[in-house]
């Protein structure tokens, strides 16, 4: 079987970055895969080509670019005759669907990753048309809709009126993320932080969903309870200087260091020699940066949104707080400063869990689906 996953770009991004770890673990299983990317940055390209995936660059010279797009996009579609095209995220999924009526055999799926609507209600006429526009594509032009959690397919039940057919989680490389790093002192201190320090890692796009406001308050109330810690924020994004700013204005820039988004090998040695991973968004789908953690061993502070209850029971295999409560999230990283035997329980708990999304067992769920819909029958069985 030979399937077609169309993205918008490779970025380093979650979505992205679940097709590097699962798309090898699926040719295992007899799945052929190809990645389309509509448009630069092509980031991930050379991680995915390394492991046998060949890639197709469309370079679209605009995202709305609609004849451009549905040529280039028919061109890979005609030369390589795939049985499945599966589409992530808006822009895939609407060039994905306006190219069935030119190739109707193929069956298409799309896979809803993110609450995107709740970073960008449809509160102008603009977004409303937006909206509409996704509900036509995802209801009329794909056969089958997957989401990465429940909270996912609820949100997409909700905003576009359209049912997921199943949910299936993002994988984690588990048995290649379980390594021990040497050299502690010589990585945190790379990138600011000191050997004695507690070391709270926090990877994430610099937006406000990310919730980094939060934690830099909750940063500031440790710093009063005189807590030896130090927060490594890795990312990009367009408020990325308008929260070093807020370092400064906190006086936080001893206690705080700020870098740009390092490649995923990278980022994950980083976390392993971390005491904890925080994650302080007001919004998640499935945050595989969460399930990493878990399997190198990481104890994770976590807001109770999306789908990150699926991977983080609050104290078994981590600390989850709500969102939007700077003093909860201090409390609980402060909690896992002053308890060596609670980090000891959730890291083996987080361990323990992250076994339900590891990547073989995620990529049989996909070969399965894949079969249904080709066959016929995909069906709301999985939900």
């Amino acid at each position: 079987m030979r399937v077609l996953h169309v993205v918008e770009s490779l970025r380093p991004g979650g979505a992205e970055q679940a097709l590097v770890n699962i798309l090898p673990v699926l040719a295992d299983e007899g799945i052929e895969s190809e990645v389309v990317a509509l448009m630069p940055p092509h980031s991930l390209s050379a991680a995915l080509e390394s492991v046998g995936i060949t890639v197709h660059h469309l370079n679209m010279t605009h995202r709305w670019n609609l004849a451009q797009g549905i040529r280039r996009l028919l061109r890979v579609c005609r030369r390589g005759s795939y049985d499945v095209i599966h589409s992530h995220l808006f822009f895939a999924s609407l060039y994905s669907g306006l190219t069935k009526p030119f190739l109707p055999r193929a069956r298409r799926a799309v896979t809803f990753h993110n609450l995107g609507f709740d970073s960008y209600p449809a509160t102008t006429l603009w977004r409303r048309i937006h909206r509409r526009l996704h509900s036509l594509v995802v209801r009329l032009a794909m056969d089958a809709r997957i989401a990465v959690s429940e909270s996912v397919a609820k949100h997409y039940e909700r905003h576009l009126r359209v049912a997921t057919d199943r949910v299936i989680p993002n994988s984690v490389p588990v048995d290649r993320l379980t390594s021990e790093v040497d050299g502690r002192r010589e990585l945190v201190s790379v990138y600011g932080a000191a050997v004695d320090d507690f070391v709270i890692v926090s990877p994430a796009r610099f937006v406000p969903e990310k919730g980094h406001r939060y934690l830099l308050d909750a940063l500031e109330i440790l710093v009063r309870q005189r807590l030896p810690i130090h927060a490594l924020l890795f990312g990009d994004g367009p408020i990325r200087q308008q929260i070093a700013a807020l370092v400064r204005s906190k006086r936080l820039t001893d206690t705080v260091s700020i870098h740009p988004a390092v490649p995923r090998p990278r980022l994950l040695e980083v976390m392993r020699v971390s005491d904890v991973l925080v994650v302080a968004s007001t919004q998640e789908g499935f945050p595989l940066t969460v399930g990493e953690a878990l399997a190198v061993g990481t104890p994770v502070v976590a807001t109770a949104v999306g789908g990150i209850p699926d991977l983080v029971e609050h104290e078994s295999s981590g600390l989850l707080v709500p969102p939007q409560s700077s003093v909860h999230l201090a409390n609980a990283i402060s909690a896992l400063f002053r308890d060596p035997s609670l980090r000891e329980r959730i890291r083996a708990g987080g361990r323990t869990k992250v076994q339900n999304f590891d990547t073989r067992a995620i990529a049989l769920q996909l070969d399965g689906f894949y079969r249904d819909l080709v066959e016929g029958s995909s069906g709301r069985s999985q939900r």
